[in-house]
């Protein structure tokens, strides 16, 4: 399948991407237009929601693998070891935890995201980030679940955020 590659193309594997979360192809094309405006990246890998022998066949060539769920950890895991490829767990939510999640890509994979598109997306969502809600309650797998809460504690100042993570079997 795939084998190690001299060089590494600018392209990034989503990893946990499963069709289980009702709104992960959203989710995955954010994912995608993030990366794309902040570093001039392409998607290589996207498991398993969107995976085929091609992106199979070429996973040994990503530059960085972006984990959503603690699920997908081994998979990064096997591309890390296999294929010297780095990963980061995590989601991007909200302005600032965009800004700051494109920060982490960038240190993991040795490139400074554009700060001309971050620019451009706050000035864009600042005006749209106006807070309508004062409490708010989360049920969800603890990678978003923690994601969503910083971003309803930090950025919208929602003063009481519940939050029960589940794990899945």
């Amino acid at each position: 399948w795939a084998k190690p590659s001299e060089t590494k193309r600018k392209a990034f594997h989503i990893l946990g991407a499963s069709i289980d979360y009702a709104r992960i192809r959203p989710d995955v094309d954010e994912i995608i237009r993030l990366m794309e405006g902040a570093f001039g990246w392409t998607p290589g890998l996207v498991l398993p929601c969107n995976a085929n022998i091609e992106a199979l066949q070429t996973c040994a060539e990503g530059g960085v693998s972006l984990v959503l769920r603690k699920e997908a950890i081994p998979a990064a895991e096997f591309l890390q070891e296999s294929f010297h490829i780095p990963y980061l767990i995590g989601q991007p939510y909200g302005i600032e935890g965009t800004a700051r999640w494109l920060a982490s890509v960038g240190q993991v994979c040795g490139q400074t995201p554009d700060p001309s598109f971050i620019y451009g997306e706050k000035e864009v969502l600042y005006p749209l980030s106006k807070p309508r809600l004062t409490k708010a309650c989360i049920v969800s797998e603890h990678t978003m679940a923690a994601a969503l809460s910083a971003f309803l504690l930090e950025e919208l100042d929602i003063s009481t955020v519940n939050a029960f993570a589940f794990e899945k079997k």
